[in-house]
């Protein structure tokens, strides 16, 4: 959110400066010193054209010359200040509220200095003698609620902005500033609101209309979490209208095209969140987030060719984040290029050892790769590096599976001590268990492999895969009641199984 912390320098600091710099000039000019006249007249001209640092080495002369010089003092005061030199603002402003206690200004901008300088008593205290000068001033009263947000005294800032922005009703800065105390307060209603107003004040500010969007999007999510749909819906639609008027407003800022890309995509508008997005990357190419984000919903959206070629895009610009490398594994798994999936994994267990999901896949592509050696190779680094738990797992599974695909007696034997090794390490792996089943069947232990498919089974109720196999067993064991309910919830959990409906239908023919 927007906070404006310091004020801008106030009229009131300039007019003393012009005030002082004509009664300097007179006593110049009766004094015949035209040198420093011309030299003090040519800084104050270097100052209103913004040439500060010309403009301070103009001031430092005339300061070395005359050091108490209020005119020259203030001058280089407020230099400090737009430089955001704070601590070289202190002194010259200091000294001028000495010599000049009841001007408010000087009291607002040495508070200004001790401000920056994360003196916040200091500059409370300012802001207060300011404001018992001028109780209506509301430049002091703007900066005393600036300082109490900063140390977080939140009640006390949505006090005094309430103050100043009664004083001065038509500021939108001063709005919306009063909407973020009122936020941080946990008052979200009241700084909705208060966005509001700002954001109606100045309607082509598009920071104002980000503020109220965030706000509306937090109300959004309080009225859902409460159940109460109808407004959820309310606020979520506000919120994107107000981020669409401040992508029109501020058609070339990435960061807003972002934030309203992001609502889009949360809302469930995919397809425009999707041209935000890229409209995010040509504003900013360099961004990594916008293309990650497009990725992502290509890949939801079912694009997985588009998506993956978007991702290989975004690991240009952040060769190494871990979310992107794991998107990128699932696309290339998804358009079966297991090599390219082998690799990517592999990087990615590299940046991240511990990441177990990285480890089940890189085990799932290896399986599917169908490179046995390989598969080993890996196994064995893994053990190396006493990796443990689900993730070797996956390797013994991948190992066992290949050795399966070869069919002879020792190869199965061999499937067979890497399936144990998996369930050690794994006792609720599903696939494991259905796998066991397979080698079984294939020698020739029917009643083994029915306990194990019945325990694939249970501990994965919803795999369309394990009841075909758990009927093929049963009908082997002359079971063919059982073995037709078996086929038959394998279908009702995947009408496309069709190994399920050749086998049912079979059945039905023979028996």
């Amino acid at each position: 959110m927007r906070l404006r912390v310091n004020s801008m320098l106030s009229a009131l600091a300039l007019f003393f400066v012009a005030a002082s710099s004509l009664c300097s000039n007179a006593q110049h000019a009766q004094s015949g010193q035209t040198g420093k006249t011309s030299l003090y007249n040519r800084g104050v001209r270097l100052f209103n054209q913004d040439r500060l640092d010309a403009a301070r080495t103009v001031f430092l002369k005339l300061l070395a010359k005359n050091p108490h010089d209020l005119s020259t003092l203030s001058y280089l005061g407020l230099i400090a200040l737009r430089q955001t030199r704070y601590a070289d603002a202190v002194s010259p402003l200091e000294q001028i509220v000495q010599a000049k206690p009841n001007l408010v200004s000087s009291h607002i901008n040495l508070g200004n200095a001790y401000q920056g300088l994360k003196r916040y008593s200091d500059a409370e205290h300012q802001f207060e003698l300011a404001l018992h000068i001028q109780p209506n001033s509301v430049s002091a009263g703007y900066d005393l609620a600036s300082v109490y947000f900063q140390t977080k005294q939140y009640h006390k800032a949505v006090a005094q902005y309430r103050k100043v922005a009664a004083q001065s009703p038509k500021d939108p800065d001063i709005q919306n500033n009063l909407g973020v105390a009122l936020q941080a307060a946990g008052n979200l209603t009241g700084a909705e609101r208060a966005y509001a107003k700002a954001a109606a004040l100045a309607p082509r500010n598009s920071s104002y209309q980000i503020n109220l969007a965030l706000a509306l999007q937090q109300l959004a999510l309080k009225k859902k979490s409460l159940g109460q749909t109808r407004q959820y819906m309310a606020y979520q639609k506000n919120s994107l209208t107000a981020l669409h008027q401040a992508v029109e407003y501020a058609p070339s800022d990435y960061r807003i095209s972002e934030i309203y890309a992001e609502a889009l995509e949360n809302s469930g508008a995919f397809s425009m969140a999707l041209a935000q997005y890229q409209h995010t990357h040509a504003l900013e190419p360099t961004l990594f987030e916008p293309v990650y984000r497009t990725a992502l919903l290509q890949a939801r959206m079912g694009q997985m060719q588009t998506a993956s070629s978007t991702i290989q895009n975004a690991l240009l610009i952040r060769p190494t984040d871990i979310n992107a490398l794991q998107l990128a594994g699932y696309l290339q798994y998804s358009l079966h290029r297991y090599s390219q999936a082998v690799k990517t994994y592999d990087k990615l267990i590299t940046l991240a050892p511990d990441n177990t999901a990285a480890w089940i896949n890189l085990g799932a592509a290896l399986q599917e790769n169908g490179d046995l050696a390989t598969v080993l190779s890996v196994l064995q680094a893994a053990k190396q590096h006493d990796i443990k738990g689900a993730s070797i797992a996956s390797l013994y599974l991948a190992a066992a599976t290949l050795y399966l695909n070869k069919g002879d007696n020792a190869s199965l034997k061999l499937a067979l001590d890497n399936l144990q090794n998996a369930i050690v390490q794994s006792p609720n792996n599903a696939s494991a268990y259905n796998t066991i089943g397979l080698v079984q069947k294939k020698l020739g232990m029917l009643n083994a492999a029915l306990t194990s498919f019945l325990r694939a089974t249970a501990l994965s109720p919803r795999n369309s895969d394990f009841y075909n196999n758990l009927g093929v067993v049963y009908e082997a064991r002359g079971d063919y009641h059982l073995a037709r309910v078996a086929y038959k919830k394998a279908l009702a959990l995947n009408k496309g199984n069709q190994q399920a409906a050749i086998n049912i239908k079979k059945l039905g023919n023979l028996h």
